[in-house]
């Protein structure tokens, strides 16, 4: 996959297990609101992975996070550099 234009790889098991089982896809975002309190939310990636081509999860999701990345930078480690 690629991710901040370079190439990533990314397990595959929780796309393989999405799209045969035909789930639905969900992510959570973390967001600091103050020093020790963080809020939470979940969004929908897809309502069927099973519609989705193999890598498609992953595809949906590594994007996502690289929008949320760039919204608040801040918050990504350092360590996943």
């Amino acid at each position: 996959v690629e991710f901040f234009g370079q190439p990533t790889a990314c397990p595959p098991g929780t796309d393989t297990i999405a799209r045969t089982e035909g789930m639905p896809v969900f992510m959570y975002h973390i967001r600091r609101v103050k020093r020790g309190r963080y809020a939470m939310h979940f969004s929908l990636l897809h309502p069927n992975a099973a519609e989705l081509p193999p890598g498609g999860v992953t595809a949906l999701f590594m994007r996502r996070l690289e929008s949320d990345i760039r919204q608040n930078p801040g918050s990504w480690l350092w360590s996943h550099k």
